[in-house]
């Protein structure tokens, strides 16, 4: 069975790593979206969930269960050493679904998977990639999206940025860069060159 091109995608809050996903989805690739499976891991009465209880207490709950996901990104993210706890509890379980969604793209023969996982490396998905892509871009343009996207003040997107890798761990780590400091058109067609540069390389 001929194995898929796996790109690895990530990058920093607010660097436009979304807008290329789509773009890629709209080129024919599958993408498997690590944030959406970080949602369905912590569903009520999920494992991971009751671990994330156990650590950081009954307030990040509602009455029904339910997790109060910008309670949990407060004290998440307050300082590194919590942000690693949070990444330690939850990573097992998302990449125990990836990689089930990445064997089911392997039987249906998929040529191109791009797992879109913003702590790629920090959760060693990069070790089940072909190539690994980082989308960047200048911190303030970043500080200006997260705050219109997730609706939060600039203390509260500084403090999530800062919780994060600077842009060199991820051009050390990466196999491919791209800086989004222009238009999403200009991003899109970035995009598009280097799909089209590793179908090539990898003859899919």
């Amino acid at each position: 069975m001929t194995e898929p091109l796996i790109i690895g995608l990530t990058g920093p809050t607010g660097s436009g790593k979304s807008t290329v996903a789509q773009s890629l989805e709209e080129a024919g690739c599958v993408v498997i979206d690590a944030d959406k499976i970080a949602r369905e891991v912590v569903a009520p009465g999920a494992p991971a969930l009751k671990e994330l209880q156990r650590e950081f207490g009954d307030t990040i709950l509602d009455d029904y269960g339910n997790l109060r996901r910008h309670t949990l990104a407060n004290l998440a993210f307050s300082s590194l050493e919590k942000t690693k706890r949070l990444n330690e509890i939850t990573h097992p379980h998302i990449l125990r679904k990836m990689k089930e969604n990445i064997e089911e793209c392997r039987q249906k023969r998929k040529k191109v998977v791009v797992l879109d996982a913003p702590l790629l490396f920090e959760a060693g998905l990069e070790h089940i990639c072909t190539v690994t892509l980082a989308v960047l871009a200048p911190r303030e343009q970043r500080l200006q999206r997260v705050m219109a996207r997730d609706s939060i003040t600039r203390e509260e997107a500084e403090k999530r940025m800062s919780a994060q890798q600077q842009d060199q761990y991820y051009k050390d780590r990466s196999d491919y860069v791209l800086v989004n400091q222009e238009t999403s058109g200009a991003l899109y067609y970035q995009t598009r060159r280097l799909l089209q540069r590793l179908r090539e390389e990898h003859n899919v």
